[in-house]
């Protein structure tokens, strides 16, 4: 029988992934026929979704690539690499007929409105864990291997998408008034079934793993066609866990990525990527459970602009090891936004993928924050080592801090206030901080604004004209040369080989954003500090990056 097949190792000898070459960046998702979302600036992927009965419509075997080749085809036109999914909101209508099946007349069932929207089939939904639809799971598979295995547009293929394909192509549960087997409805000539446990789940879920990692060369072989994706889960069992901790080509996804989770239950679904994707040495993919421009409220999560939903989302994705950050096209095509998410888009392509690779990363990162869910600051290569001891930095500020239309309206909801005279100790990445000298420059860049304006406002809103701020030294200077004893609200860099300060305007109640050339920075020097020199600063994030950044 061909289910028996995925216990047999496959040898396929073909060229090996490197990690060099793993795709990386945002990938447009959910774009229909629209070509467009695939030519924005910072769009480096995108996606091919078919459902089963696209591919497989007419006999067991007999499958049409058409569809996908449509698809990749668009893509690749486009300079693109694409991640392909089989779905099965609609499976092959062979298919539905050769296992039991909950007819349309059952599915009306109040008691079964869970699963009754997850299909989309005239004869109603299969059996998922009879032998036959397992048989077929793994032909389909075995087939989308070899599909990519020679295609022509393979080298556009950034990966599959694995997806259990179970009820609908997400769900599994079965409602209890239809676990037993005798529910079923029998097509002519179909053997019954099992009753359905929660044992048949996870032996399922287990065999169609096996389908994927067989299929696509993971067992047995070091050179694997393609990148699997396989879903970050929650329940996954030891052995789920096991086997992605021994082989890190295997690529893990999920799809309800948000600014930060909001119950306890997803919060184990994030700690479960953050654990098998934060050391970056992983292919990782994050897809959103909504755009953002249609995202709704959730618990326990501030209120926040669709821009800053966008943009916490953005860097929640990457500091848990994302290297493709997916994004609805309801969001690429968005117009009031659209520079906001444009500059996030830019950030996530500049970061995405170089988690794992201080040595190659453009630099790193700290976006200050608390949370309920997921909580701590967000880290890319730069850690806070004095969270919750320096006196002002637990202060978290829930709600809002900037909401409405401006171009700093992304850069709200979250942030922490250093008081005067406190600071915020820092490490920055030893690999990341070595490899920054040998650049043609480095500056840092720093979103803060005044905690109190009111606290500040007798101090000058500039300082002297045609000065610069750039050392300690020029700020001595200056102090020297005017009548005031202020030069405005200042923050105190330490760690490059010269300290610097960065000048806020103490009236303006808006986000700054400061960016300052760094002359020169001490390889060992891994230790740094952000003081408030003469009042409170609210500072939302601090980023150290080689002089390319926009």
């Amino acid at each position: 029988m061909r289910l028996l097949r995925w216990l047999l190792t496959a040898c396929i000898v073909v060229a090996p992934i490197s990690a060099q070459s793993q795709p990386s960046g945002v990938f447009a998702i959910w774009p229909g026929h629209v070509t467009s979302d695939l030519t924005l600036p910072h769009v480096s992927g995108g996606q091919v979704m078919v459902q089963w009965r696209d591919i497989e419509p007419d006999a067991p075997g007999e499958f049409d690539w058409e569809p996908v080749e449509r698809q990749l085809g668009r893509i690749s036109a486009a300079g693109l690499t694409a991640t392909i999914q089989v779905n099965a909101r609609r499976h092959p209508n062979w298919l539905v007929d050769s296992v039991p099946r909950l007819t349309p007349a059952q599915l009306a069932d109040r008691a079964l409105a869970t699963i009754a929207g997850k299909t989309d089939n005239p004869a109603g939904m299969p059996m998922y864990w009879h032998p036959a639809y397992l048989s077929a799971m793994q032909g389909m598979v075995e087939a989308l291997a070899q599909f990519v295995l020679r295609s022509d547009l393979r080298k556009s293929v950034a990966g599959i998408r694995m997806n259990y394909n179970a009820i609908g192509t997400e769900h599994w549960l079965v409602p209890t008034k239809v676990r037993s087997a005798d529910q079923w409805n029998l097509p002519a000539g179909v053997e019954p079934g099992t009753d359905w446990t929660f044992g048949t789940v996870d032996a399922y879920r287990r065999a169609v793993e096996g389908f994927y990692l067989d299929a696509f060369g993971y067992r047995g072989s070091d050179k694997p066609i393609t990148t699997v994706y396989m879903r970050a889960r929650q329940d996954a069992s030891d052995d789920y866990a096991n086997m992605l901790q021994g082989d890190n080509r295997i690529g893990v996804f999920h799809t309800s990525s948000e600014p930060e989770p909001f119950t306890l239950g997803q919060e184990e679904q994030y700690e479960f990527f953050r654990r098998f994707c934060a050391a970056g040495n992983r292919p990782c993919y994050a897809e959103p459970w909504s755009a953002a421009v249609n995202h709704k409220q959730r618990y326990n999560v501030p209120p926040m602009s669709a821009e800053q939903w966008h943009y916490w989302r953005h860097l929640g994705d990457l500091q848990l090891g994302a290297s493709i950050v997916a994004e609805y096209a309801p969001d690429l095509r968005a117009e009031e936004p659209a520079e906001a998410f444009a500059k996030t888009r830019a950030f996530t392509s500049r970061y995405a993928g170089t988690l794992g690779r201080p040595d190659l990363a453009p630099g790193g990162w700290i976006a200050f924050r608390d949370g309920e869910y997921l909580r701590g600051d967000y880290e890319f290569l730069i850690q806070a080592e004095n969270a919750g001891q320096a006196p002002g930095y637990t202060d978290w500020l829930p709600t809002s801090a900037n909401l409405g239309e401006d171009e700093d309206a992304r850069y709200g909801v979250w942030s922490r206030v250093i008081q005067a005279g406190d600071e915020i100790r820092l490490h920055i990445n030893p690999t990341l901080l070595a490899s920054l000298p040998e650049a043609t420059g480095v500056e840092i860049r720093v979103v803060a604004k005044p905690a109190d304006p009111a606290a500040v406002s007798t101090l000058p809103i500039k300082p002297p004209a045609g000065l610069s701020l750039a050392t300690e030294s020029d700020a001595a200077d200056a102090r020297d040369d005017t009548a005031s004893s202020e030069l405005g609200l200042l923050l105190r860099v330490t760690g490059p080989s010269t300290p610097i300060l960065m000048h806020l305007d103490s009236t303006d109640e808006g986000w700054s954003e400061l960016v300052q050339p760094v002359a020169a920075l001490d390889p060992s020097g891994v230790d740094w500090t952000l003081k408030a020199e003469n009042g409170a600063v609210q500072i939302h994030l601090f980023e150290l990056r080689r002089a390319s950044g926009e």
